[in-house]
């Protein structure tokens, strides 16, 4: 159940029902850098700290960039850093019943494909664009028995 006055009170929670208005649907990505401060500038992004607590109570710290954008424009990723490279999710053991491994490509499609390009100048990612709505269309998952498509 959602809490939509709760969501229109901020730009994050206006964003995510506009986006998923039509029904459920991938609705950002990120790319994981070392070098934030350095991508953010030439694009006028502010990193910002962000931080959880996982399960076991142990905290997570890491900064982000580009949040507002990416949930406005589902094509556009943002962008973050772990302050502990090991507590980056991706570095964790995490056995899948189905061999999940990597993501293999994103399926985007954006109005304006050269501002995604300089936008992600600092991530690289096997992205594939494709005509439609405006936004991240659809996940390649690398699994044991190939590719599991997710979107």
């Amino acid at each position: 159940m959602v809490d939509e006055a709760l969501a229109r009170s901020n730009w994050y929670g206006r964003a995510l029902l506009d986006r998923t208005a039509d029904g459920d649907r991938l609705v950002s990505w990120s790319l994981r850098t070392d070098r934030i401060e350095e991508i953010a500038g030439p694009l006028g992004l502010i990193p910002e700290r962000r931080s959880r607590m996982r399960p076991d109570g142990r905290p997570l710290h890491w900064r982000a960039a580009g949040l507002q954008a990416a949930a406005e424009h589902g094509w556009l990723p943002f962008f973050m850093q772990w302050d502990d490279a090991a507590d980056f999710p991706g570095a964790l053991p995490a056995r899948h019943p189905n061999g999940a491994h990597a993501v293999a490509w994103l399926e985007l499609s954006t109005p304006d494909p050269e501002r995604l390009h300089r936008w992600r100048s600092g991530g690289e990612a096997p992205l594939r664009l494709t005509e439609g709505a405006p936004g991240l269309c659809r996940v390649g998952v690398a699994t044991r028995e190939g590719e599991l498509v997710v979107g």
